[in-house]
């Protein structure tokens, strides 16, 4: 389904960026995320992403911080892990999502268990940190295969941004601006 921008969690980022919270509308857009998330829908991935970005922000009192933490906890981050679900792991955009999602939930849980996997948070950023660069890898050599799309291209755009704002590995923070930048390059001049 469509979300109108201001009941979305893209709603909620740009309005904690700008200091101007709506709270009857941040909260159902909060539940509305961690129910799409928590349920494995397809594109939970885009969610989960917005989700982890507001927690490493530090967005949200203590219990919508929690909310965030276990739905977190409890995603399934690849095909690797257990679980059925409708989500779709393998095209561009949601390859690197799943990874820098399982990447940075690590960072931000060390200690905690992933039920899914049965990994510490540890394993999963490593785990994540490996598929994330993998990717980027095979970027640089060999360019985007979702090319200038105008539908998949902002989601590429949101899953690097993550990586340079909440990667704890200097490689990653520096290989994804490099991606970014190209991506953005790539749009400007076409």
């Amino acid at each position: 389904h469509t979300e109108h921008p201001t009941q979305s969690l893209f709603g909620v980022l740009a309005r904690h960026v700008t200091e101007s919270p709506d709270r009857e509308a941040d909260e159902g857009a909060l539940q509305d995320g961690l129910d799409h998330v928590a349920d494995r829908l397809d594109c939970a991935d885009f969610r989960l992403a917005a989700l982890l970005r507001l927690y490493a922000l530090e967005w949200g009192h203590p219990e919508q911080r929690n909310l965030i933490r276990m739905t977190a906890l409890g995603f399934r981050y690849w095909e690797d892990e257990s679980g059925t679900d409708a989500m779709a792991f393998g095209s561009e955009n949601h390859t690197i999502l799943f990874h820098g999602c399982q990447h940075i939930a690590g960072s931000l849980f060390p200690e905690e268990v992933f039920p899914s996997s049965g990994r510490s948070g540890k394993e999963q950023n490593e785990l994540g940190r490996q598929r994330c660069m993998e990717w980027l890898n095979e970027k640089h050599a060999q360019g985007f295969t979702e090319y200038l799309s105008a539908t998949y291209s902002p989601i590429t755009a949101a899953a690097l941004l993550n990586l340079v704002d909440f990667s704890n590995d200097a490689e990653i923070r520096t290989s994804a601006t490099t991606l970014l930048d190209r991506l953005l390059r790539q749009l400007a001049e076409h």
